[in-house]
C-alpha cells in the first residue's frame, strides 16, 4: 500500500517497492498496549471504510483480542490501527494503513494468497479487495497456511515442515508450532498462561500443579486447571469490560444496558450506536471526520467520502 500522504502520520513511513507502510523511519517495534476506546476507534473507521465489516463493531474489537493479540499479532495490527485513527476520515489513507490500495484491486473465486517476501497478500472475502500486509510491522513473517484445500497467507513465524518441525516456546514463552506448512504464534503470557518446558511445548497455567476440575468463578476470576497447573483469569483485567459469569465460569461482558449478541449497531441522527461488552457506546462520525451515519441492511456504521468508488 502506498502511502502518499504519510509524512504527517507518527509511527507510519512509506515503501514504495510493496505498497505497505515501513513502521516507522527508526525501524522499532511498538508493543504498548492500546486501550479499549483507541481499538474500538480503529474499528469504527475500518468499517467506515469497507475493511473488516461486520454486522457489529463488537466483532472487530474481539477480534483484535481473540484473533490477533493471541496468536502473537499485537504489534502488527496495533501499528496498522494507530496508523486508521491518524488518517481521521480519509479512507484513501486508512485502506492504505491496512494493507489495501487507496483504489483496492479486486480478487474473488480463484484468487491465490501469496507471500512477497514478509508481505501476507490475500484476498479479503467480504470487500472482495486484495490486502497485503507487511508482518515485519510486528516482527513477524509470511508463511503459507494450508487447512483442506484452502490456502492462507498468514503472519507469524515464517514456513516449516510439519515432519520436522518440533513446537517450541523458549522465546518469550510464545508457543510455536507448525500448522498447515506455516509457523504459528500462540501467545500464552497474552492469555495469563506460560510455558514451563520447551521440549513440552504447551501453554499451562501459571498457578500451583492441579488435577482437572469444572471451571469455577471465585468473586471476578474464573480458576481452571490447565495442562495440570493451575489457571487464574482474572476477568477484570482482561481486554475490554468484563466479569465472571458464574453460569458459564467465564469472563463475560460487565455491562447490562445492552445484549452483546443480539444488538446491532445502528444509527442516531448523526451517531453510531454500539454495543460493546454490555455497554452501549456512542461515535460522533462528523466529530471523527465523516460525513454522517448510514444504515444499509444489517450494517449501520459512519459515512465516509468516497475514495475511487
Amino acid at each position: 500500500m502506498v502511502l502518499g500522504v504519510f509524512a504527517i502520520l507518527a509511527g507510519c513511513g512509506k515503501n514504495d517497492s510493496n505498497n505497505t507502510p515501513d513502521g516507522g523511519t527508526d525501524g522499532k517495534i511498538d508493543n504498548t498496549p492500546m486501550n479499549e476506546d483507541q481499538v474500538l476507534e480503529a474499528c469504527v473507521r475500518l468499517h467506515a471504510c469497507g475493511i473488516q465489516k461486520h454486522p457489529r463493531t463488537g466483532d472487530c474489537f474481539s477480534d483484535f483480542y481473540n484473533r490477533f493479540v493471541r496468536f502473537g499479532q499485537r504489534a502488527l495490527y496495533q501499528s496498522m490501527y494507530r496508523c486508521a485513527n491518524a488518517g481521521k476520515g480519509d479512507c484513501k489513507i486508512i485502506r492504505e494503513c491496512l494493507g489495501f490500495q487507496g483504489k483496492p484491486q479486486t480478487c474473488g473465486t480463484g484468487y491465490q494468497p501469496r507471500c512477497d517476501g514478509d508481505v501476507a497478500y490475500n484476498c479479503d472475502l467480504l470487500a472482495k479487495w486484495e490486502q497485503g500486509i507487511k508482518c515485519s510491522l510486528g516482527g513477524l513473517k509470511c508463511g503459507l497456511k494450508k487447512a483442506g484445500s484452502q490456502t492462507q497467507a498468514v503472519c507469524g513465524g515464517g514456513t516449516c515442515d510439519e515432519q520436522q518441525f518440533k513446537a517450541d516456546c523458549s522465546t518469550d514463552q510464545k508457543l510455536l508450532q507448525c500448522v498447515g506448512g506455516a509457523i504459528e504464534i500462540i501467545d500464552c503470557p497474552e492469555q495469563g498462561l506460560q510455558c514451563r518446558d520447551p521440549k513440552k511445548g504447551v501453554c499451562e497455567g501459571k498457578g500451583r500443579s492441579c488435577r482437572d476440575f469444572s471451571p469455577e468463578c471465585r468473586g471476578d476470576s474464573v480458576f481452571r486447571c490447565e495442562q495440570g497447573y493451575e489457571w487464574v483469569r482474572d476477568c477484570s483485567k482482561e481486554f475490554g469490560s468484563k466479569k465472571c459469569d458464574t453460569g458459564l465460569a467465564d469472563c463475560v461482558g460487565a455491562g447490562t444496558e445492552c445484549n452483546t449478541d443480539s444488538f446491532f449497531d445502528e444509527c442516531q441522527g448523526d451517531t453510531l450506536v454500539v454495543c460493546i461488552d454490555g455497554k452501549r457506546r456512542t461515535f460522533d462520525c462528523k466529530g471523527m471526520g465523516f460525513e454522517g451515519c448510514v444504515k444499509e441492511g444489517s450494517f449501520a456504521n459512519c459515512k465516509a467520502l468516497p475514495v475511487y468508488e
